[in-house]
């Protein structure tokens, strides 16, 4: 059995080549209602708390990358007052997180799925507006690109590949996370 997080949340972002090899940061835990972490933990047969962790805590983020070398972007803060704010933050992590900037990324939670690493990552889908799905899709060589968009507007889907030839699995077509696909 693998070991617990030593922060327990949802709707976390991650990093990571394989199940040896990970990283995991922000999220929301409950209870405490409202807690928005940005606590990162590493894994290689256990998990490790990485301090400091992100520079902005949020949940509903982004993850793309390695354990050592990671991207982490987008996400919600707080979870009150309703809707939460959709924050268009991108950090890179070699060790301890920095905040890229000029950040070019477009607004969104619950990122539709991502994939690629540090320095070549892809997204695509989410939450644009509260509750509304969207169909966009972006690049990241530094500053974030939009390019060709998802054929059907989702969010909590899964993604794998690279930022050049990537797949999208599943996901939520409604709001609130429901019906899946």
């Amino acid at each position: 059995a693998t070991p617990s997080l030593n922060t327990a949340r949802g709707a976390a972002g991650a990093a990571g080549t394989s199940n040896t090899s990970a990283l995991t940061f922000g999220g929301y835990q409950n209870p405490p209602a409202g807690s928005v972490q940005s606590a990162t933990e590493s894994y290689n047969g256990s998990w490790t708390t990485v301090s400091p962790g992100l520079n902005t805590a949020r949940w509903g983020l982004g993850g793309a990358g390695t354990a050592t070398a990671a991207l982490a972007f987008s996400g919600s803060w707080p979870n009150s007052p309703t809707p939460p704010s959709q924050l268009k933050v991108t950090e890179s992590y070699n060790g301890s997180w920095t905040t890229v900037s000029p950040d070019t990324l477009s607004i969104g939670s619950y990122i539709g799925g991502s994939c690629g690493t540090q320095t070549s990552a892809l997204y695509w889908g989410g939450n644009g507006d509260p509750g509304v799905q969207a169909t966009r899709t972006q690049s990241y060589n530094g500053v974030w690109t939009n390019v060709n968009n998802l054929n059907l507007a989702r969010s909590f889907a899964a993604g794998t590949g690279t930022n050049t030839a990537a797949l999208c699995i599943g996901g939520s077509t409604g709001s609130g996370g429901n019906p899946p696909i």
